[in-house]
């Protein structure tokens, strides 16, 4: 999907956007996003910076259609997303965010696939 919508220009640029904060960080985003085969997805740290920026990209092209959500709900990297759209977090925030996420699993060695859910209230 992210291939293909490259070739709107406010996709585009968001993509661009947020590979410019990626790239001190050694990551070719647009490479990924528009050149990326399944192997390429299997690397956490090329996936979590990837679906977060199309996220990104998409909360800008439909902004840029006058096209404003009433309320944002997300899971996982759709809450980077929705931080995003409520203007909480900027797109190189947001994008960063998920690269480091990326980064922490590959970093702990953590299990493939492994999530840790925890019901804690905050009173």
């Amino acid at each position: 999907m992210g291939k293909v919508l490259y070739s709107l220009e406010v996709f585009r640029k968001s993509i661009d956007k947020c590979a410019a904060a990626l790239r001190p960080h050694g990551l070719d985003l647009v490479d990924i996003v528009v050149n990326g085969c399944e192997e390429t997805y299997d690397i956490v740290t090329n996936t979590l910076p990837a679906i977060t920026a199309v996220q990104i990209a998409l909360v800008d092209t439909l902004t840029s259609l006058g096209i404003k959500p009433d309320f944002y709900f997300g899971h996982s990297l759709g809450e980077l997303g929705c931080a995003y759209a409520d203007d909480t977090l900027t797109a190189e925030e947001t994008v960063l965010s998920a690269y480091w996420r990326g980064r922490s699993v590959v970093d702990s060695k953590l299990p493939r696939n492994s999530m840790a859910a925890i019901g804690e209230s905050p009173f």
